[in-house]
């Protein structure tokens, strides 16, 4: 379980940044004040509207299914209905990224070795497909493009993952941990804490035997 945008794996995680738990109590009662209530069949209703949301997840994630079953749970137990509705990838983009007809999506990234997170949350950032937009994030990003600094990119950044765990523009859920099994017959081989093959072309087998 993950707190923000970045993998523990990564300087730029802030680990006084606690994940957060499922509160299905105080869930229910910030619906309860925000109107929505719960009708005879369990699922709230504002203004004759019921409260159904889609989640669209590519087919290629079908290994996900016991997740979004679970996540469907979960949003049950607090009065929403959430669909499930599984797409080709290319259709999944198309109404996700290009139309941004969606109320709920599952998605996964991998970062590339600047660990950039300014196309996913800068208001123009290519990736944003959420629509997210903090002026006080876009100031955060725009100015971790302009140091070369260590320290101070860090800095920004651990600013950046309080901001983004207070505003939850996205639900973040876990990083995958890898473990990896080395031949004694190879050498130089270092593996990039992202992108996995990164430095594969380093990799050499060892003279002789």
């Amino acid at each position: 379980t993950i707190s923000g945008p970045f993998s523990p794996n990564d300087p730029l995680y802030d680990f006084s940044v606690n994940a957060r738990s499922q509160d299905t109590d105080k869930a229910g009662k910030l619906l309860d004040a925000a109107g929505w209530r719960k009708g005879a069949d369990g699922i709230r209703a504002k203004g004759g509207k019921k409260l159904v949301l889609r989640l669209l997840v590519p087919k290629s994630k079908d290994s996900y299914k016991a997740l979004c079953l679970g996540m469907q749970s979960s949003w049950r137990k607090v009065g929403a209905k959430v669909r499930l509705v599984w797409l080709q990838d290319a259709a999944w983009r198309r109404s996700v990224r290009t139309k941004k007809d969606f109320d709920l999506a599952l998605h996964i990234w991998n970062f590339d070795d600047l660990s950039t997170i300014y196309p996913l949350f800068h208001s123009r950032g290519v990736s944003n497909y959420i629509s997210y937009k903090n002026k006080a994030v876009d100031k955060l990003l725009t100015s971790a493009t302009k140091t070369t600094d260590p320290l101070i990119y860090k800095a920004i950044h651990n600013k950046l993952h309080k901001l983004l765990h207070k505003e939850v523009p996205y639900i973040f859920l876990w990083s995958l941990t890898n473990y990896s099994a080395i031949s004694a017959r190879v050498r130089g081989v270092h593996i990039h804490p992202f992108n996995y093959f990164h430095y594969a072309w380093q990799w050499k087998k060892k003279s002789g035997k």
